[in-house]
């Protein structure tokens, strides 16, 4: 996966939106009671973290325009997601387990 040290994502309110490419860990600011968008659009991203299953806030994820090829099944737990964006991505499986 594509990275880029220190890579952040901000916070603002109810969403939190991601800077830079990449993402090995979501972040802690971001875990727990958090914000009702993550948007994760445009990363380059090969792959999600298992770790995306500590959120516990989001209604909305946005995945737009990265390179998934499938989502961890970790998505599954997030109880409260209501809507996930996922146009331009190259998805061959929606549920995939970690290679």
């Amino acid at each position: 996966m594509e990275t880029t040290p220190g890579t952040p994502i901000r916070p603002r309110g109810a969403e939190a939106r991601a800077a830079g490419f990449g993402l090995d860990e979501v972040p802690a600011e971001i875990r727990g009671p958090g914000p009702r968008l993550v948007d994760l659009a445009w990363r380059r991203l090969t792959a999600l973290p298992p770790s995306i299953a500590t959120l516990s806030g989001p209604e909305v994820l946005r995945l737009d325009g990265n390179r998934l090829t499938g989502l961890p099944p970790e998505v599954a737990r997030l109880r409260g997601l209501r809507e996930i964006h996922l146009d331009g991505n190259a998805l061959d499986a929606i549920f995939r387990e970690a290679e």
